[in-house]
């Protein structure tokens, strides 16, 4: 009984062991003053219009770079959009 006992306090021991290693493998490694860059965000920047039966919506997307709160001098890109929306149906 003894032995059956030491063989499931070392499989859970084990099974914590690996699911804390993986947790850990996850993490995002940022040096001070570094600037993330994302060129592909440049393919939505603009005004988007869309027109149908009396309605329509505007959309207007830009760049900006900006500190990440969670870093310390940290940058990246981020898109930014305002929408505006008209339904002159009544």
């Amino acid at each position: 009984m003894q032995l059956i006992m030491y063989k499931i306090k070392f499989f859970i021991s084990i099974i914590i062991m690996i699911i804390s290693l993986q947790v850990h493998s996850q993490t995002l490694k940022t040096t001070s003053n570094s600037n993330n860059l994302n060129n592909n965000i440049d393919n939505f920047i603009g005004t988007w219009y869309w027109k149908d039966n009396g309605k329509s919506l505007k959309i207007i997307f830009k760049k900006d770079n900006i500190d990440l709160p969670m870093y310390d001098n940290v940058k990246t890109d981020v898109l930014i959009g305002f929408h505006k929306y008209i339904s002159n149906n009544p």
